[in-house]
C-alpha cells in the first residue's frame, strides 16, 4: 500500500508575469522504515514541475538540531522569497528534474 501524501504547506504566487504553485508534502514511510517521514517540496507552473526537493527524517541524526520537516518548510519559504525577488535568476538556478520511468 502506498503511503498517503499530505499537503503541509501550499503557496500560490505570481512572479514575472507567471503563476506558480509551491507545495510541501509529507509521507509517512513507517510501514517500511520505522519512524521515517519523507518531505517533498515541489514548484510548478502551468502543470509542469520546475523544481523538486526531497528530504527525510533518516537524514538527520537525533544529535543535531535539524529536522527534516523544518528543512522542507525553510526550503518552501526560501523558494517563495527568491521567486518573488528575481524569478529568472531563481528558476535558472534550479537543478534539472530527474527523469522517471
Amino acid at each position: 500500500m502506498e503511503p498517503a501524501v499530505i499537503a503541509i504547506m501550499e503557496r500560490s504566487l505570481n512572479a514575472g508575469g507567471s503563476a506558480y504553485h509551491i507545495v510541501m508534502t509529507e509521507e509517512d514511510l513507517s510501514s517500511s522504515y520505522p519512524g521515517m517521514k519523507r518531505y517533498t517540496v515541489r514548484l510548478s507552473s502551468e502543470g509542469r514541475t520546475l523544481g523538486l526537493v526531497r528530504t527525510n527524517s533518516y537524514e538527520y541524526p537525533p544529535s543535531t538540531s535539524l529536522r527534516a520537516r523544518d528543512v522542507a518548510a525553510e526550503t518552501t519559504t526560501r523558494w517563495e522569497e527568491q521567486l518573488l525577488r528575481d524569478p529568472d535568476t531563481f528558476l535558472s538556478s534550479l537543478p534539472p528534474i530527474p527523469a522517471t520511468g
